[in-house]
């Protein structure tokens, strides 16, 4: 399984977005803008869609016209979403599933229905 996939969006690429975190094995597409650092996560975004983000001429246009519109959005908080990275960065997705299988079902649909609700 894929590693989310965290980028950190040079100066002038967007003026829409700083930053993008996708888990493929969720769908969810982590949004972090520039104009007030509000985090959104996307849900059902499937890595097709990632990457056309990815390599659109502009971020924000095309975000803006096919993402936003049609993908459920949830506000994170910026403590959480800090945290949530540094997790996502250190560990492989093979050490992720260890974790999930160590945890009982209930946590595990909790935690597919929203990673950051992970508490250690």
């Amino acid at each position: 399984m894929a590693k989310p996939q965290h980028i950190k969006l040079e100066e002038g690429r967007s003026s829409v977005i700083r930053e993008v975190l996708y888990d493929p094995l969720c769908q969810f597409l982590y949004v972090v803008f520039h104009s007030n650092g509000a985090v959104y996560c996307y849900k059902r975004v499937n890595a097709e869609l990632f990457q056309e983000l990815v390599r659109a001429d502009s971020m924000g246009r095309f975000f803006t016209r096919k993402i936003k519109p049609d993908h459920d959005a949830e506000p994170i908080d910026k403590d959480e979403w800090e945290n949530f990275i540094d997790w996502a960065r250190a560990l492989s997705r093979d050490e992720i599933d260890a974790v999930f299988r160590e945890k009982n079902d209930a946590w595990l649909k909790k935690l597919r229905n929203n990673p950051l609700a992970l508490r250690f």
